[in-house]
């Protein structure tokens, strides 16, 4: 993977640093898979902002439909379908909603900044949201999870009114999952009013 290579990479031109991996919201489970299969390359992981994902089946359903929509549009065009059933459902706990992205932020001019950002908030293509949900499906699968080292330096930090973490409640359920698998140095943060974007957050 492009991670792998880029890690291999800092290690060979500064061998005398430890090497962390962390990764945010899309990237935390780009890190999470990364942990999987290379936790070797790594002194530690810090996971930032992440979810476990709707349920199997859903998690199934959501694929089905990616799939649906690659073959009828093509995998590189937008899909706002499957945008709305990955991001629709998070504005409604801050009713009555100032923008769309309320969620983003506690912060009104950090969701200003996010609004006024070509680069931020645009639609995903069906492509991007197939290997986001095989992304999801794959950190989940506890044969996958005990894979990663008993004794791996894993921390999650999240805000305790991130709707993408269940407001908190999937950060802990997977810390207390991973230290039911034996990994035993691994620890949650949840920080009060904060939402997703805890590293602008002010």
């Amino acid at each position: 993977s492009d991670v792998k290579e880029i890690s291999g990479a800092l290690k060979e031109a500064y061998p005398e640093l430890p090497l962390f991996i962390t990764g945010h919201s899309m990237g935390s489970v780009v890190a999470r898979t990364t942990i999987i299969d290379y936790s070797e390359l790594y002194e530690g992981a810090v996971i930032i902002g992440t979810t476990v994902g709707i349920n199997n089946f859903m998690r199934k359903a959501a694929s089905i439909i990616a799939h649906r929509e690659i073959r009828k549009n093509g995998e590189t065009t937008p899909s706002k379908l499957l945008s709305q059933l990955s991001f629709g459902n998070y504005n409604k706990k801050f009713k009555p909603n100032r923008t769309e992205y309320d969620w983003i932020s506690l912060s009104k001019s950090n969701v200003d900044a996010y609004l006024s950002d070509a680069l931020c908030g645009f639609t995903c293509s069906a492509g991007f949201y197939r290997d986001l949900f095989y992304g999801l499906d794959y950190t989940a699968k506890i044969s996958n999870l005990k894979k990663i080292p008993s004794d791996f330096p894993l921390l999650f930090l999240a805000g305790r009114d991130d709707p993408v973490g269940g407001m908190g409640k999937e950060v802990t359920q997977l810390t207390q999952q991973l230290k039911k698998l034996g990994v035993a140095n691994v620890e949650s943060i949840l920080y009060p009013l904060m939402r997703h974007e805890i590293l602008n957050e002010d």
